[in-house]
């Protein structure tokens, strides 16, 4: 997954705009911000980092590469996903993507 996300011109997430109210923090600051920061979260998964160990979530712990990587997410807001659905497509710097749901 660490190669992918150097690769990674930018990520696009399109959620439900429900997780605009909820999760949607740019530059969170302390653990608990991390969590509602669905741009932060989907760097450090595609980094390869375990966010669902006790600890991950300390931003004095995100390298250089996951705060840059952080930078080229851009989350988007789409009405017909569900409110706990995500499609997320990473464009490489070759012009190639791929996508997950």
């Amino acid at each position: 997954a660490r190669g992918d996300a150097r690769e990674a011109a930018s990520v696009d997430v399109q959620v439900n705009p429900m997780c605009d109210k909820v999760c949607n923090l740019q530059n969170p600051g302390t653990a608990s911000e991390l969590a509602y920061s669905i741009r932060t979260l989907v760097a450090m998964a595609l980094s390869g980092l375990d966010t669902s160990r006790p600890g991950s979530l300390d931003p004095d712990l995100l390298d250089a590469d996951v705060l840059a990587l952080r930078d080229r997410v851009d989350v988007r807001f789409e009405a017909s996903l569900p409110d706990t659905s995500a499609v997320v497509t990473l464009v490489r710097a070759s012009g190639e993507s791929v996508s997950a749901r």
